[in-house]
């Protein structure tokens, strides 16, 4: 009598469970390995339009069809060395996917237009959405509905991709990596995307221009757009405020000006401009008021002046290298000139054209240049010309430290938290100088006659 109980309550409760799931339409985790798998699935399964776990795809599938129900995936949906489907027919239907949507080396995948519902990939730490090595898809776009992708965002090895085009999306949570699609030639789109963490655009031969992310207003790592060797402009980043790690543009032999970053202000790590032959102008930078270290122009040899880099705070750059720029002959920018003559960081300088060749000419073109840089004084010196001793006058807080330089840039008198306003000049030689004082961390210049 009890073992009969027993097996009418497992029975009862199997019952219960299998009546539960045909009401809740579910059906748990699913691997698909034959196209015969999956036929079957929507015999067993007519009502189901929920998958508890993830859906994995096989190499032998063709036919996506009997997933046409399937709206919504809590898992992944992966599909991985497949070289028979075409294109993704049978996923019209499917709304959101709990963690991500990978699809890598479908040798024979065309297009992905049929994830027109889909409306969110994924999770912050997981990967949102990857498509890896799929020889053959030449777009990614009919995503339109795509407004949230967790985790990370690889789009990578496509060798026919000519176009991505996602343009609601307004949500990444981590990375966006599009590197090495040798035939993409735009992309567009991420119009409402505000933040990411780091993007990452290298080795798209063709790409021509990047006309996207434009309402992006920060980014909390890196910035990195390098050996696009198509790339003439980057129409996109306009209101690009902050990137919290380093900005990298590098390898694009095409590149004429970084005309998509006129809004940038601070950067959180390095600042590095380097192999971009066609390079000539990086005046957009000219909003750019703080980096977090290294600052390097390198193997830019059209570009002939720093004009753009004026108004970085001195005080950020730890590390200076303008290295082979051989058309750069003027480099007396603002911050350049305060880097140097403060001489309290590492400066490597060669290789430019005349003027810019060491630090030693730069200091010399800061010095002579000092009255048309700088805005009109907030002191002044008396008497000049002096001869024994001279005063500054109209200042409203005491210098932290008054420099006189030379005509060669050379430092000849330092006195930091001077006790007095007067200085002694007797003994130093007759010649002009560079008067330079530093208050609340910035500079003030003026030039003073010696006799």
């Amino acid at each position: 009598m009890k073992n009969s109980l027993q097996i009418f309550v497992v029975i009862l409760l199997s019952a219960c469970y299998a009546q539960l799931h045909a009401q809740n339409n579910t059906v748990n985790s699913i691997n698909f390995f034959y196209q015969e798998d999956l036929d079957n699935f929507l015999i067993e399964h007519p009502n189901a339009n929920e998958v508890l776990g993830s859906v994995q795809i096989g190499a032998y599938i063709h036919d996506l069809s009997p997933l046409v129900n399937i709206t919504k995936i809590h898992g992944m949906l992966r599909i991985r060395h497949n070289q028979l489907l075409q294109d993704l027919s049978g996923l019209e239907q499917l709304e959101s996917i709990g963690s991500q949507l990978w699809i890598e080396r479908c040798s024979n995948l065309v297009d992905v237009s049929n994830l027109n519902s889909l409306k969110s990939i994924g999770g912050i730490w997981q990967r949102g959405l990857y498509f890896v090595d799929n020889v053959s898809l030449t777009a990614i776009d009919g995503l339109d509905q795509l407004r949230v992708a967790g985790g990370e965002f690889i789009i990578e090895g496509n060798t026919a991709l000519q176009h991505i085009n996602l343009p609601a999306i307004d949500s990444v949570g981590n990375n966006i990596l599009i590197r090495n699609n040798e035939s993409l030639t735009s992309i567009s789109g991420f119009g409402d995307l505000i933040g990411a963490g780091n993007i990452l655009i290298h080795g798209n031969a063709q790409l021509p221009q990047i006309a996207a992310f434009n309402a992006l207003e920060s980014i909390d790592g890196n910035l990195s757009i390098s050996n696009n060797t198509a790339l003439n402009q980057l129409d996109a980043f306009h209101n690009l405020i902050s990137i919290g790690g380093y900005l990298r543009i590098a390898g694009n032999a095409n590149l004429n000006t970084i005309d998509g970053l006129g809004q940038l202000i601070n950067l959180g790590d390095y600042l590095r401009i380097e192999n971009n032959p066609s390079l000539t102008s990086i005046s957009d930078f000219e909003n750019l008021e703080q980096i977090g270290g290294k600052l390097l122009i390198s193997g830019n040899p059209a570009l002939e002046n720093l004009q753009g880099l004026q108004n970085i705070d001195a005080a950020t750059i730890e590390e200076l290298y303008l290295v082979n720029n051989t058309s750069l002959s003027a480099c007396d920018v603002q911050s350049i000139c305060d880097f140097l003559l403060a001489d309290d960081g590492y400066a490597y300088i060669i290789s430019n054209a005349a003027g810019c060749e060491d630090a030693e000419a730069i200091k010399s073109a800061c010095v002579a240049s000092v009255d048309s840089r700088d805005a009109p004084m907030a002191f002044t010196v008396y008497p000049n010309p002096a001869t024994q001793q001279f005063s500054l006058r109209g200042l409203s807080t005491s210098p932290e430290s008054v420099q006189l330089i030379n005509w060669h840039g050379q430092q000849m008198m330092l006195q930091e938290n001077p006790a007095s306003n007067t200085f002694d000049v007797r003994g130093l030689p007759k010649g002009i100088y560079l008067l330079r004082l530093k208050i609340d961390r910035a500079y003030l210049h003026a030039k003073i006659q010696i006799q």
